[in-house]
């Protein structure tokens, strides 16, 4: 698929065929996620990909009460994605100083645009993304034992698209460019 057909179809997928993804396709896919563009080359971002259908169900179950629409696609996804960032080292001096104004939002900024790249891989493949960012991040660190140098990101439930959204409706470039 061309770049751009790749950008202008991706959709956000929030129903999914029950085939959970191989390791080989989901290897594939962080391989060119590694590429993507982090301060100072930092490379924070981490993957944990949840296979077990028990501990998928437990995370939709105790870390998205807030959110049924949420707990329903987790239910539904064949498999998870909780992408997470090493702290301290993206936005940050070797002293532990902070390096801009930004303070510690270069990691969320770098962990953005992993899960951008993430995404436009996973379709490339023939597969289906959702970024979600409703969900108690300490119950789900608990959850997946997640290191203590780390905090959670994202949910990204991936699978085979059972559906296509249609492009909803877009700005037009003219509508947000300023030229000064």
């Amino acid at each position: 698929m061309k770049l751009e057909e790749c950008i202008k179809t991706r959709r956000s997928i929030r129903k999914y065929k029950p085939t959970k993804i191989s390791h080989e396709d989901f290897q594939d896919i962080i391989a060119l996620t590694l590429f993507s563009p982090s301060w100072k080359n930092s490379q924070i971002v981490r993957f944990t990909l949840i296979e077990d259908d028990n501990i998928k169900n437990k995370i939709a179950e105790t870390c998205m009460s807030e959110s049924h629409h949420n707990q329903s696609i987790v239910h539904n996804a064949p498999n998870i994605i909780v992408m997470s960032y090493i702290t301290g080292k993206s936005g940050f001096n070797s002293d532990g100083s902070f390096s801009t104004s930004k303070e510690d939002r270069w990691q969320m900024f770098d962990s953005g645009i992993a899960a951008s790249t993430l995404c436009l891989a996973a379709h490339d493949k023939g597969f289906g993304t959702v970024i979600m960012g409703l969900f108690d991040d300490n119950k789900v660190a608990e959850i997946i034992n997640l290191p203590k140098n780390q905090q959670i990101a994202a949910l990204i439930p991936i699978g085979l698209p059972d559906i296509t959204p249609t492009c909803p409706p877009r700005n037009t470039s003219e509508s947000i460019i300023t030229y000064l």
